[in-house]
């Protein structure tokens, strides 16, 4: 059959998309942080290192840094209209938690649909794409949006984000996602120097 792929044998059409969507985030990220660069150059100040490890096991992305610190960066990406990214990786595993409602399988992973739901310390920064307005969310770990209960202490990730598009203020507050919109800065105290933002 001219080495066609079999009907039966065929990934589903959204596994590929969301393969793809996710592999565009990545590389639009990779040249994010390197146009980045450009300005730091003119700045006199020092560049970025960015490294993509090899594999799929592990709970990041990328490596981006200076020096020998470095930042753990988890990347997530929607092409749905309402910028809602899963907080968790991975296919297999029960579909369901335990009869208790604690949302863990039989081995005591928390999962969401299947996929395991992240570990504190598995990333610093969460960095979600929304395909269709180009917008990225640079979130730090310990923001408590990530966390179901809003205390970071707990530990307990959210199975899914969902990001807000509003600009500006709702009822005299600032609406909490504006500072994380496009914000490239990447604030985080394990640098050499606490003052200096990536």
């Amino acid at each position: 059959n001219g080495g066609q792929m079999s009907q039966a044998n065929k990934p589903s059409i959204g596994i590929v998309n969301s393969k793809l969507f996710g592999e565009t985030a990545e590389a639009i990220f990779h040249a994010e942080v390197m146009k980045h660069n450009i300005k730091r150059v003119e700045k006199n100040l020092d560049t970025l290192h960015i490294a993509k490890p090899q594999g799929d096991n592990l709970p990041y992305d990328y490596l981006i840094g200076m020096g020998h610190k470095f930042l753990k960066i988890q990347i997530k990406s929607t092409n749905k209209k309402r910028p809602e990214f899963v907080l968790a990786k991975g296919s297999s595993g029960p579909k369901k938690g335990k009869r208790d409602g604690t949302g863990k399988d039989i081995n005591g992973v928390n999962r969401r649909n299947g996929k395991r739901i992240y570990d504190v310390g598995d990333f610093d920064y969460v960095c979600c794409y929304h395909h269709k307005t180009g917008y990225w969310w640079i979130i730090p770990s310990s923001s408590k949006v990530l966390y179901s209960d809003g205390v970071p202490e707990n530990g307990n990730y959210k199975g899914s984000l969902t990001c807000s598009l509003g600009e500006g203020t709702y009822k005299g507050r600032e609406l909490i996602f504006n500072k994380y919109r496009n914000n490239w800065k990447f604030d985080y105290p394990i640098l050499e120097n606490e003052n200096e933002s990536l």
